[in-house]
């Protein structure tokens, strides 16, 4: 992604929003009537645009993933609602887990797909920018690890200091969404310049390095979420 196209970057998903939103009733009904099959089938769809796309090159596939990708992982979302997600066990959420991670490990080490699954400006491609194969599996590693500490995050969040924390969060959720990539941004143009951030690969410079760009992001976001919330809260 280019860097004066950052701060703009959040914006993209508001579309992706709207348009499973209103896919949501017809989606509902294929999944009240056949279930499994139609996450089943979302996949293989993804599979075989990829396939179109990187061993055949056909153009303009990786379009239908854009649709295919983000319905699955909404898709996943109503075997949450009607309870057979949690009814499933453990066993089922961390080989959910597992598969996920594992395949996500193996698609990035094939040669075709990146390691980052966000649009990098090094990448030939990105991960989320036409979502990829990768997306789905990153999808069902997060649901499986969501679902396995689903009971203690619920049983934590029963106290009062905790709950009141997330209601104090959602308050300004959106704020913090439509800013935290100008906040990304600020941060790399204060911290690339003293030699911070050059490190392209997992080398162990680039690990070291992780805590600065987790935490510095968050230091500059903080005073634009105490500027621009309160017209989020009015």
């Amino acid at each position: 992604m280019d860097r004066g196209q950052l701060p703009f970057g959040p914006m993209w998903f508001l579309f992706v929003y709207m348009f499973v939103i209103a896919c949501m009733p017809a989606m509902l009904a294929l999944h009240r009537k056949l279930g499994v099959f139609v996450v089943t089938a979302l996949v293989v769809l993804v599979v075989g645009m990829d396939v179109l796309r990187f061993a055949i090159e056909v153009p303009f596939v990786e379009w239908v993933n854009l649709a295919a990708v983000w319905l699955f992982a909404h898709q996943l979302g109503f075997f949450y609602a009607d309870g057979s997600l949690v009814r499933a066990g453990k066993i089922v959420h961390a080989s959910m887990a597992l598969a996920g991670l594992a395949g996500l490990v193996a698609l990035t080490n094939i040669g075709v797909y990146p390691r980052s699954m966000v649009g990098t400006d090094i990448e030939r491609i990105s991960n989320m920018n036409l979502p990829t194969l990768c997306i789905v599996a990153l999808t069902v590693w997060l649901v499986g690890v969501a679902m396995l500490l689903r009971d203690p995050a619920n049983r934590w969040l029963a106290k009062k200091r905790p709950w009141m924390a997330v209601i104090a969060a959602n308050s300004v959720i959106m704020t913090v969404f439509l800013w935290h990539l100008t906040a990304y941004l600020v941060t790399i143009l204060l911290l690339y310049p003293l030699g911070l951030g050059h490190p392209l690969d997992s080398t162990a410079s680039w690990w070291l390095q992780r805590p600065v760009w987790l935490i510095a992001p968050i230091v500059v976001l903080v005073p634009l979420v105490l500027v621009f919330a309160r017209f989020e809260r009015d």
